[in-house]
């Protein structure tokens, strides 16, 4: 772990603003956990809220209830426990735990957040508390009100996302996951702050299409919903640059369901590449990157790293018109894919600028081919020489290989389409 995310993680949030704290001497005193009597039975009876509860959760039936609990249905069932734990100090000192907690960069295509380890050996003492709660008296609540038999799988951690970080849609569905949850330790949070518990609408497919409905995190509410093959969501972006949405999350373990295999998407068949003058390259493409001696290099940096990234790459006055054209609002965009998988937009071709469609031939051609050919080492042209993972040979040295120029022409004298 970098000492910026140690020194981030040990920064105490106050009023949502973060600001570094040093941990107080002061011994804490153990409390513990105690939830709100409106929803839970008594010693006597269930209470009349768990039979709505119950009924309209067999029955899919929205419920909004006196005590400030909601279950939405639509697109799939959720249930909000607002002012779920009764004791606010015990929840401030449980958020002071958890801010404790070494957390761990969570990062890929799909999210970006940080993470806590399993807490279910945690012995911060609100922490233990809570996970006993839950995991006990709760999840017999759960099962009376959802009808699943769950078990007493433990699978609990703290999650923080600060800004920019986001996690997008996916549906949760891993071995015995039977009950998603997530408690709420935010700052007061507003829609401009994003961070929003996306749910999706599902097509005839059960593939994810758009966001149903946008739950608002807040302070001791705790969300649950049931795991299933349309429990797609996602947390949205967070916008805000002062505040951390912070919450335990996990799940409630039972009997695996099953699932439906999901259709898959037809891939986009590979296009040709395009045959250009070669002087279009020169027009668009920073010299600098055209000299062979510079391509030796950026070859060399590249077999070494497996990456480059090649600043300034296409001649400034030819950026700022692609970036015009891509901000103009002539040009359409067309969602592709389903939400959750392979999702981009695509501009709508009868609208893009001519700019763009230049832009894009040339990224298409068998010139700019072989100037990536020389780039990386790799045959990604049929005028390219062998990869040097299939020939064994060396980087091409300045006075040995051909130049990218000298194959471009090749390509335009043989009209190789």
């Amino acid at each position: 772990m970098s000492a910026l995310l140690k020194r981030k993680i040990s920064e105490k949030a106050t009023n949502g603003v973060t600001t570094k704290t040093a941990k107080s001497d002061k011994a804490k005193v153990t409390l513990d956990v105690t939830l709100n009597a409106n929803y839970f039975e008594t010693e006597n009876s269930d209470t009349q809220f768990q039979t709505e509860l119950k009924d309209c959760f067999a029955s899919r039936t929205t419920l909004s209830h006196g005590n400030g609990a909601a279950l939405h249905v639509d697109p799939f069932s959720c249930c909000l426990l607002p002012n779920f734990v009764e004791n606010d100090q015990f929840l401030q000192q449980l958020k002071d735990e958890l801010l404790d907690q070494e957390y761990h960069a969570k990062n890929n295509d799909l999210y970006m957040f940080q993470q806590t380890a399993d807490l279910k050996k945690c012995t911060s003492p609100c922490i233990k508390s809570l996970r006993e709660t839950l995991y006990g008296p709760f999840r017999e609540w759960l099962t009376k009100i959802t009808g699943i038999p769950l078990n007493d799988t433990i699978d609990m951690n703290g999650s923080r996302y600060t800004d920019r970080d986001v996690l997008l849609c996916h549906d949760d569905a891993l071995e015995g996951r039977r009950i998603a949850y997530i408690l709420y330790l935010v700052p007061p949070w507003t829609a401009a702050d994003g961070g929003t518990l996306d749910l999706f609408k599902v097509d005839e497919n059960r593939q994810p299409t758009v966001v149903g409905r946008s739950l608002m995190p807040s302070w001791n509410t705790l969300a649950f919903f049931e795991v299933g093959p349309v429990s797609f969501h996602q947390v949205s972006e967070i916008l805000s640059s002062d505040k951390v949405r912070i919450s335990i999350n996990g799940w409630f373990h039972g009997p695996d369901i099953e699932r439906p295999e999901a259709s898959d998407t037809a891939l986009s068949p590979l296009q040709t590449s395009l045959t250009l003058d070669v002087d279009v390259l020169f027009d668009w493409v920073n010299p600098n990157y055209l000299d062979l001696l510079m391509q030796v290099q950026i070859r060399e940096k590249f077999e070494e790293d497996s990456e480059i990234e090649l600043e300034h790459f296409l001649k400034e006055e030819k950026y700022q018109e692609v970036i015009a054209a891509l901000q103009s609002t002539k040009t359409s965009w067309l969602s592709r894919g389903p939400a959750n998988r392979r999702h981009y937009e695509k501009a709508d071709s009868d609208t893009v600028p001519e700019v763009l469609l230049q832009c894009l031939q040339l990224l298409s051609s068998d010139a700019f081919f072989l100037t990536l050919s020389n780039f990386t080492g790799l045959a990604l042209h049929e005028l390219s020489p062998e990869s040097d993972d299939e020939s064994g040979a060396d980087s091409d040295s300045a006075a040995g290989g051909a130049s990218c120029t000298e194959k471009v022409e090749k390509v335009v004298e043989s009209g190789i389409v």
